[in-house]
């Protein structure tokens, strides 16, 4: 059957209650929040038309698809900082194969060179990665997963075995302590020195304090949460996790460099008290996000540098599971896809050198 639309370029203030009142009775992943797209947008900065929609039946909204194109060097992308945006969130497969239809169209019109999708691990609830059933080239990656529904000791014993004794060493004790800032204790105040400490750790601003302001507001609105790590000397380490419905995801983490001197299981312990936290509030999983996977290439979009899979050692030593996190790219350019098969070949070179130095 033929859907109704609501255009948030034709109708931006009805679009936005509309997809908040959808999200809010599907329970959707934060991803779909406008606060959250507001964030992206900024995060971008470079969006030269926001294109979302909604598809509706009967009066019903049934889908919520997110649609910004935006500019990367001299060509048109349906992306977010170059990287994916979610994929449509829909009632069922018919509402699904409108959706992609709508998606193709504004990309065909605009001159678009290719569009960049994920899922989330709320919805849709897919066993393959559907996107291939609609021309979409397979991307999908790793990610760690933290079941929140197992009982406490069960989470417990999935931790690596080093990493016991250090969460149980700074955790609350000896000195140190988890402070949580969130809807129901706010700081801005914190939330500038994890700002600050963002920057330390990175050697450098790596992006703009409007973005960081974005954040705080999700987190006033519920759907945010900062924890700091603290010592007799001080806020010494950071993480941000965000949440809508049953999921949360590890957003970003951050330490002081002026303290590294001193070992300090910053992530280890600060990850465990996520996971209590989230578990006591009722959430059921807690994404670790990438990187995830094994090695420097693990296929056509999959990649990551040595110090990620480091990362990711570290992510497979706290999560109860690995799942695939499904992505794919759609091209409508040769140019596109020829810039991104260099990357994957260059992924792909180095993948091979460093497992022939491993067995030389």
């Amino acid at each position: 059957m033929d859907f109704d639309r609501i255009d948030r370029e034709d109708q931006p203030d009805l679009f936005e209650a509309e997809a908040a009142a959808y999200t809010g009775r599907r329970q959707l992943d934060y991803r779909y929040l406008r606060s959250f797209r507001d964030y992206q947008a900024a995060y971008s900065g470079t969006i030269e038309r926001d294109a979302s929609f909604l598809l509706q039946k009967r009066g019903q909204t049934v889908g919520l698809v997110y649609a910004p194109v935006e500019r990367r060097g001299v060509a048109l992308s349906m992306t977010i900082g170059g990287g994916y945006i979610p994929g449509p969130a829909v009632d069922d497969d018919e509402a699904e194969r409108a959706a992609f239809a709508r998606l193709e169209e504004i990309a065909r019109t605009c001159g678009a060179e290719k569009i960049a999708l994920h899922t989330s691990l709320t919805d849709p609830p897919w066993h393959w990665n559907r996107f291939r059933a609609y021309g979409f080239v397979d991307t999908s990656a790793l990610d760690a997963v933290i079941d929140l529904r197992l009982d406490e000791a069960a989470l417990r014993r999935s931790l690596r075995k080093s990493y016991k004794a250090l969460v149980n060493k700074y955790s609350d004790n000896n000195g140190y302590s988890i402070v949580i800032v969130d809807a129901n204790n706010p700081s801005y105040e914190l939330h500038e020195h994890y700002r600050w400490l963002h920057a330390k750790c990175a050697g450098r601003v790596t992006r703009a304090k409007e973005s960081f302001d974005l954040q705080y507001r999700m987190l006033e609105d519920g759907h945010a949460t900062l924890m700091l790590f603290r010592s007799e000397a001080g806020i010494i380490g950071s993480a941000y996790f965000l949440h809508h419905g049953p999921g949360v995801d590890y957003l970003s983490m951050a330490d002081d460099p002026d303290f590294a001197g001193q070992r300090l299981p910053v992530s280890h312990v600060l990850v465990w008290a996520a996971v209590r936290y989230f578990k006591a509030a009722g959430f059921h999983r807690l994404r670790l996000s990438a990187p995830a996977g094994f090695s420097l290439c693990e296929g056509y979009g999959a990649y990551a540098e040595p110090k990620e899979l480091g990362i990711a050692h570290f992510k497979h030593g706290m999560a109860t599971g690995l799942t695939t996190y499904f992505r794919g790219i759609r091209y409508y350019g040769a140019a596109a896809m020829r810039r991104d098969l260099e990357t994957f070949g260059a992924a792909l070179s180095r993948s091979l050198d460093d497992r022939n130095n491993e067995h030389a």
